[in-house]
């Protein structure tokens, strides 16, 4: 049925054209199936493949018309062979009319153009150039003249001497040498990082970049060459950075070899679980305790969750198909009650996922001109969010990491009544530690702020009233609550997720009023064309709040005991711990890739799964173990696990 509407319309829109050119109509689902969401991106290719290779193929597995379809006295045409597509006095033209099955539209009209194979390229040099020097001459033309106090490399650019600066500092000079053939991803660059080189960027040369451009999988030499323009649109000032010897430590070869190596050697990778049993599996015939699930409190395993789920499905069925904005099944309305209960806010709105909601209610907030301002180690979903609000009008922001003087003084730039967004995380994920909120309040009323907190990783650990007794609070109901705050006195936008919490697929928002959850509900694209949440997800996060509200505290309890026990004991041993409040996500550092093999195979003897973080995850020297701890572990477990660890020591100081 649907493919008839589609083809009534195309005839309407383009079949009664009087030019004596047929109009083809193709189906990418003829090659594929239906992609649901990702149809529309998957016709583009199509399109696009078509225009490039000028040939229109054939409708695979075509026999006959839908019966409901007429193409009589029309221009549209199904082909039922290749045809050469070559216009050589037109451009090309071909439209993309897809309608996914979870409410995604995509209409796209593309038009090709002529490439001009000898048309002069000044910032895309057709060699690599393979040192420093070498890339300056191919930006020599552009550079800004250098001053007599400039370094001794006086005849190198100074943005090509900040730009590589710039990355060996965000790497905390880590890395002697930088093969500029290397992308930001073999360096090591995650998101985070990428995101404070554009920011470094753009303060030293008073610019703006757009995002776009730090393709992290292209050399560096490339991408550079691709936003020299936005750099030279401003007068350069002196700088004083420090040159990188080289060295064979570092090489490509080298580098690619160990990761390699780390790929064969680490046994704790891309492993099949045969059984579980809480968090003792079965591996190759191994039992296995498990450090590398995030369910922090064990509520994947708990028997009232997995009961709850059966009787909830047969009312509603797996996954009721409407879409939100027409329609949605009751259990959300009461998971929406019990959240906004448990957490003490006026109301919530349920989406499927955090990015989801990021990416929907981040616009809607900024209204199109607003200014958003976010700490530089925010999620990067949430710069996801921004990004679309860029799009819609708005402006975006970063300061520094917790830096309330640099946050302030750019608040102090934009009028009263501007309307203005912070944006923040409610625990730290790269440190567990968590931000200043009630300063975060006192800047957001001074300079009537939203402030936006992301508390992803808090939920059902932090909750209210912490004391000696019980550090993380009561309730594990948010930062918020942890901190003594108020969602609407303080103008707090609250959002949080279900899966580490309740093991289930789910986030929320919380709302000041019922006009401002119908203003998400109306507005958000990613609430209203999307599908709704699976109802097994939906049952099992009910049913988790209120086990929850029952024997929540009793599980906090227990994980902030075997979490502080585990970062006590490392460091009795002698490890670097990145863990200062007992969060129960603990990563012993570890170094060099070579050692963390080694550290691996040891755990592993001692029948440890964990999750190894090694390049380009993490900084090349920056290694990990990273340990999880859930209300499932034992203290046994813990004790088993420094066993591991203080064999890995004794190696590591035996050289």
């Amino acid at each position: 049925m649907g493919d008839a509407i589609e083809a009534a319309a195309l005839l309407e829109t383009y079949g009664k054209d009087s030019s004596s050119f047929p109009c083809y109509l193709g189906a990418i689902k003829t090659n594929i199936g239906h992609l649901e969401s990702a149809a529309g991106i998957a016709g583009l290719i199509k399109a696009l493949l078509c225009m490039k290779n000028r040939k229109i193929p054939k409708n695979l597995h075509f026999q006959q018309l839908n019966p409901n379809i007429s193409m009589e006295h029309s221009r549209l045409t199904i082909p039922k062979a290749p045809i050469k597509w070559d216009v050589s006095s037109e451009p090309l033209y071909c439209g993309i009319s897809s309608f996914g099955f979870t409410g995604t539209n995509a209409h796209i009209i593309l038009e090709s153009h002529d490439t001009v194979d000898n048309q002069k390229d000044d910032f895309h040099p057709q060699k690599k150039p393979k040192d420093t020097h070498s890339l300056h001459q191919e930006q020599k033309e552009h550079s800004h003249s250098i001053s007599a106090n400039e370094p001794s490399k006086e005849n190198i650019s100074p943005e090509i001497l900040y730009f590589f600066d710039a990355i060996n500092k965000i790497l905390d000079n880590k890395i002697n040498h930088i093969d500029i053939n290397f992308s930001l991803i073999e360096l090591a660059l995650d998101s985070l990082m990428i995101t404070t080189l554009k920011h470094q960027l753009e303060k030293q040369f008073q610019t703006h970049i757009p995002v776009h451009m730090f393709n992290p999988t292209i050399p560096i030499h490339l991408l550079f060459n691709s936003i020299t323009p936005y750099l030279l649109k401003k007068q350069t000032i002196s700088l004083q950075p420090k040159f990188i010897p080289e060295t064979d430590q570092y090489s490509n070869h080298y580098v690619k070899q160990l990761l390699d190596r780390a790929s064969k050697e680490i046994p704790q990778e891309l492993v099949s679980v045969d059984q579980q049993n809480q968090r003792e599996l079965v591996i190759q015939q191994k039992k296995i305790i498990d450090f590398a699930s995030c369910n922090y409190l064990g509520l994947d395993l708990h028997p009232d969750v997995i009961s709850a789920i059966p009787g909830a499905l047969k009312q509603w069925g797996t996954h009721p198909s409407w879409t939100p904005a027409v329609a949605y099944p009751k259990i959300y309305e009461q998971l929406e009650y019990a959240i906004a209960r448990w957490i003490g806010a006026p109301d919530v709105l349920v989406f499927p996922s955090i990015t989801l909601l990021h990416t929907g209610i981040i616009p809607v907030l900024a209204r199109g001109e607003g200014i958003i301002f976010q700490d530089i180690f925010a999620h990067y979903t949430a710069s996801m969010g921004c990004r679309l609000a860029e799009a819609d009008g708005a402006t975006s922001i970063q300061y520094g990491h917790n830096d309330l003087d640099d946050l302030e003084k750019k608040l102090s730039s934009y009028s009263y009544d501007q309307t203005k967004i912070i944006i923040i995380d409610g625990v730290f994920s790269m440190s567990g530690t968590y931000p200043p909120l009630k300063e975060y309040t006192r800047l957001s009323k001074k300079y009537n702020a939203l402030l936006y907190i992301d508390d992803a990783h808090g939920i059902g650990i932090l909750g209210e009233n912490p004391d000696i007794q019980m550090p993380y609070g009561y309730k594990g109901n948010g930062i918020v609550r942890h901190t003594g705050l108020d969602y609407v006195d303080d103008n707090i936008i609250y959002i949080a997720g279900l899966s580490k919490a309740f093991s289930s697929y789910g986030a929320f928002v919380s709302c000041h009023d019922s006009r401002m959850k119908k203003q998400f509900q109306l507005y958000a694209g990613t609430y209203g064309y999307s599908g709704p949440s699976p109802i097994a997800s939906l049952a099992s996060a009910l049913k988790g709040i209120d086990i929850n509200n029952r024997e929540g505290d009793g599980f906090r309890r227990h994980i902030y005991a075997l979490t502080q026990l585990l970062v006590e004991g490392a460091q009795s041993l002698g490890f670097t711990v990145q863990n200062s409040s007992f969060f129960p996500i603990v990563s012993i550092m570890i170094g060099h890739i070579e050692p963390l093999i080694k550290a691996c195979q040891i755990l592993w003897k001692h029948n440890i799964l964990i999750t190894p973080a090694y390049y380009p995850v993490v900084p090349f020297n920056a290694s990990a173990l990273r340990f999880s701890i859930t209300a499932a572990n034992t203290k046994d477990q813990i004790e088993q696990a420094l066993e591991g660890l203080y064999e890995i020591s004794t190696h590591l100081k035996n050289g």
